[in-house]
């Protein structure tokens, strides 16, 4: 099973505001690539992000579904991997948020997409210290206003490279 996170943080670790990214819609790169990367797979999210995502339901193939906190997530994972009504199966499984969502997930995870974002401002939610590595804390880097600096990691090789 291919699982995988994707977040977009602020500076300082900033990820939610009132219930939603606290940056709102305001960089465009940065939802084209959430919408490039996560096609054709299977987005997860917590209760609390699904308000934010549910008109994107069957959007360039994905299938969003809401974490069922009452199963343990190793049951989560094995229900995501059935096939769907299409019968289309082994497809990607795309960690999506919020906090307690990429919490409960981290180690199950083989690959963390994070995009570092110029905001600087207000949240309410802050990303959850994931992988408590340094080489995981380096997700910060030029942005160009085109294409903010993706880091991605990949617990098997204790690494972050560009993407």
């Amino acid at each position: 099973m291919d699982v995988r996170l994707i977040a977009a943080i602020g500076r300082r670790g900033q990820l939610g505001l009132e219930g939603d990214m606290p940056w709102g819609r305001s960089f465009p790169d940065d939802l084209r690539r959430f919408r490039e990367l996560t096609a054709g797979g299977i987005v997860l999210v917590g209760w609390r992000t699904w308000p934010t995502v549910e008109r994107l339901q069957g959007t360039h193939g994905r299938r969003f579904v809401v974490d069922d906190v009452k199963l343990p997530p190793t049951g989560m994972l094995v229900r995501l991997q059935e096939p769907d009504a299409s019968g289309t199966r082994d497809r990607p499984v795309w960690i999506a948020g919020g906090a307690k969502t990429y919490a409960r997930y981290a180690r199950f995870v083989d690959e963390f997409v994070v995009r570092r974002v110029p905001y600087d401002g207000p949240a309410d939610t802050w990303m959850p210290d994931l992988l408590g590595t340094p080489e995981a804390d380096r997700t910060d880097g030029p942005y160009t206003g085109r294409s903010p600096t993706d880091k991605q990691w990949r617990p098997g090789c204790r690494r972050l490279r560009d993407r």
